[in-house]
């Protein structure tokens, strides 16, 4: 993935949504890792490299080097937090059923890079044994492993592979890549691969999180029981039985799922269906063999109708995406069908994929269709010209113009079309009229702040 989208990874909801969204980090104990200056002899308790005088100590005050390491500090409990400082974390292993992992970080412990994913990687280990499948082979390694409500925020994780045979003579145990199990969070997790299932995640839930490209071969991308909320789906590889998605974009690939077994809810489809059952999407696709299930779908939608800032995933005002969510399966997502909380989504803090401050999840009448939030500081004009005889200086047929003043000038060309003469343009309605001579006129459009986007409709009349 380009670092256009890892650079703005960092990490409310609107008032009827906003009890029970604060963000909660543990209240335990802090630690600290750090690949380029720690080391593993040291007791993790700072995140300040041991000055000469300390390190005479006993334990030595610093941060460990290794994830491993870091989760082996004495009395690391749930509620705890391991702060990891920036750099690639690609040393040490550990172990369990499910095979070998980069680090297993333990129930209830948050791992958080506190500088973001743009700068803090955490490494697989690809095998290059003879036989390998696609990385996978007896000395291939998992990312990361999160035990039971263990969280990751802050990664870019990545070159991730199970082990091939199956630990333990159990397929399953082959599943997960990138991360098996616990939550993910602002992260971004790509070239993973499972020797059986999920490329990317198995058992878990991802929160504002980018799923990028993994190579072709074996596996789905998500894999049994994957929440996505508010993230963006762009890679070839398909989300797989029983995975639940909401606000999230699938930018390209093999569709969502294939078995009917699968929901997704107020997403945004570029590129295919799937046979998922589908509630409130939009899809630049026909139906296929996806299910409509609550006749609130739309299909077959030209790009041009959703478009959408390519780092951000945020749409550009006029989408169809705008206001088009339904607020209550958004609220599914954060407080659960039942109206009580299961363990994660205490860290729904009711922003969109992109986050940042005074980000808030729906800023309209009701929340957008995928991943991003519309900004409402942005303004549009649309140029529609279907005769493809009109020139607008600065925007050319079918561009648009950003962030334009209150009042700008833009001159309207009257020119020719196969067996029209263009005798004018329409804007908001109004018909401004060439008034029948070859010259061009200059139209000044004052665009008041929080007004509708405006479509320039050309008028044709007979010659």
């Amino acid at each position: 993935m380009g670092t256009g989208k890892t650079a703005f990874i960092q990490s409310t909801f609107a008032m009827a949504f906003a009890a029970g969204l604060a963000f909660s980090l543990h209240a335990g104990s802090d630690y600290y890792v750090d690949a380029n200056g720690g080391d593993d002899a040291w007791d993790g308790s700072t995140a300040e490299i041991p000055t000469a005088e300390q390190l005479l100590l006993d334990p030595v005050p610093g941060p460990r080097k290794t994830l491993a390491g870091a989760m082996a500090i004495p009395g690391l409990t749930s509620g705890d937090t391991v702060h990891a400082a920036p750099g690639v974390y690609n040393e040490g292993g550990m172990e369990n059923s499910f095979g070998s992992n980069r680090v297993i970080v333990a129930n209830g412990v948050l791992l958080v890079g506190d500088q973001g994913a743009a700068v803090t990687t955490i490494e697989g280990k690809i095998s290059t044994a003879a036989g390998n499948s696609n990385g996978c082979a007896s000395d291939s390694m998992r990312a990361v492993c999160l035990d039971g409500t263990a969280v990751l925020k802050g990664f870019t994780v990545t070159k991730g592979r199970t082990n091939k045979p199956y630990p333990g003579g159990k397929d399953t145990n082959s599943s997960g890549g990138g991360i098996r199990g616990g939550l993910a969070v602002d992260c971004v997790i790509s070239n993973n691969v499972a020797y059986h299932r999920g490329n990317t995640m198995t058992g878990g839930c991802l929160l504002r999180c980018y799923i990028g490209s993994d190579p072709a071969g074996n596996s789905w991308s998500c894999y049994s029981g994957v929440s996505m909320i508010d993230c963006v789906h762009d890679t070839s590889r398909t989300a797989y039985s029983y995975c639940y998605a909401y606000n999230t974009t699938f930018v390209r690939g093999y569709n969502y799922d294939n078995d009917t077994k699968s929901t997704a809810h107020n997403c945004l489809f570029l590129s295919g269906n799937g046979k998922a059952l589908l509630y409130n999407c939009i899809s630049t696709s026909a139906i296929g063999s996806a299910t409509d299930k609550d006749g609130k779908c739309q299909f077959g939608v030209a790009k041009s109708k959703i478009s959408y800032d390519a780092t951000t995933y945020r749409p550009l005002p006029g989408s169809l995406a705008v206001d088009a969510g339904n607020d209550a399966y958004y609220a599914v997502a954060t407080n659960g069908w039942t109206g009580t909380k299961k363990w994660w989504q205490t860290f729904i803090t009711g922003k969109d994929y992109a986050g940042g401050e005074g980000c808030a999840r729906r800023r309209g009448a009701s929340i957008d269709v995928g991943a991003g939030e519309v900004d409402p500081s942005l303004r549009m004009l649309t140029i529609d010209d279907a005769q493809t005889a009109l020139v607008v200086t600065g925007a050319e047929k079918g561009n648009t113009i950003l962030n334009y003043g209150e009042t700008n000038t833009f001159t309207l060309a009257r020119n020719y079309s196969t067996a029209k003469l263009l005798a004018g343009v329409r804007v908001n309605g109004e018909f401004f009229s060439f008034t029948g001579d070859d010259a061009d006129r200059t139209y000044e459009y004052t665009y008041g702040y929080g007004y509708p986007v405006t479509n320039f409709v050309v008028e044709a009349d007979a010659r």
